[in-house]
């Protein structure tokens, strides 16, 4: 119930339960985040990159909201409640002890009303968000999930969970899957690029899997994957959008010049993953397309971009 500071939906007690989830979820590797005090976990969960600024600056403002209001109603009732008042005359009055003044096409009440609301709902979905994030589709439950997350697993462990894909060496596919864990910026949080990986590595080593050569595939990915930067941002897309995931590893699997101009020019993965949106690829004549037509032998090269595109994208974007 919204009428429910605490623990009421997007409310007081969502919030802490969160942030002590991540607490739990990442003390064991970062001590610096483990506090008793919420906005002090909020602040340091942040810097170990579990939160973003903006969730960071919303539950730190929002929480600091809600608890402003739980105290003015046990300072107007004199009471342990957290239950806003059910009058709107006593809603009116509350309204304007936190400070909101009516206008005259605004009431206080209402400017208080929609306030809190947005509040709630805007904490609710960072929630839902970060519980996403921690659990994927899969729970958690998918041993290639567990084999991101485990800081030192043992060798057999690598060998039981990457011996069930077509790899030559499970020990290098390892270390080459590992690497697109971490951020080559330093200020962007490679800890969230290891859970955002985590969330979409069961699907991500069976496309791989398909693909003619899996070790090959995966060395391309991760030498693509460096000249982007930003990672996570990629691994979030493909979690949510499948088709985009698919593209990625068909386009990293085609053949070696391939992979040497989108490793030269990263702006053209944007564009081609853009591309699914619409269901029409991009035209050569675009401004990253054209250093491709300029680096072309002749039409008819077995090498050339438009030959390798013809045959190693997807008919259907949709599909």
């Amino acid at each position: 119930s919204l009428s429910d500071v605490k623990t009421g939906r997007g409310g007081i007690r969502d919030i802490e339960f969160v942030i002590q989830f991540l607490q739990l979820l990442n003390g064991g590797a970062l001590p610096e985040v483990r506090t008793g005090n919420t906005l002090e976990a909020i602040d340091r969960l942040e810097q170990a990159g579990s939160l973003t600024h903006q969730e960071r600056s919303l539950l730190e403002e929002n929480y600091s909201f809600l608890r402003k209001l739980e105290h003015r109603l046990q300072i107007m009732y004199d009471l342990q409640t957290h239950q806003l008042p059910t009058t709107e005359r006593e809603l009116n009055k509350f309204a304007r002890r936190m400070g909101f003044v009516g206008t005259p096409h605004v009431p206080a009440l209402t400017a208080f009303q929609n306030d809190y609301q947005q509040r709630t709902k805007v904490n609710r979905k960072i929630l839902d968000h970060l519980l996403h994030d921690a659990f994927g589709d899969v729970a958690g439950s998918e041993p290639e999930v567990d084999l991101i997350n485990d800081p030192d697993p043992s060798p057999e462990t690598i060998q039981r969970v990457l011996d069930r894909y077509p790899f030559a060496d499970s020990r290098a596919a390892y270390a080459n899957l590992m690497s697109l864990a971490e951020e080559p910026i330093p200020f962007l949080s490679t800890r969230r690029c290891r859970l955002f990986l985590a969330a979409i590595a069961p699907r991500l080593l069976t496309t791989i899997a398909q693909t003619p050569d899996p070790d090959a595939t995966l060395v391309t990915l991760s030498r693509v994957s460096d000249s982007l930067g930003g990672k996570a941002a990629l691994w979030e897309l493909f979690s949510s959008n499948h088709p985009t995931l698919n593209l990625y590893v068909t386009l990293c699997a085609a053949c070696p010049y391939l992979s040497e101009i989108l490793t030269g020019n990263p702006g053209m993965i944007d564009e081609l993953l853009d591309s699914l949106l619409i269901e029409h690829l991009p035209d050569l004549c675009g401004t990253s397309w054209a250093r491709i037509r300029s680096r072309r032998r002749t039409p008819s090269s077995p090498t050339s971009p438009r030959c390798v595109l013809s045959k190693s994208l997807p008919r259907r974007m949709s599909d």
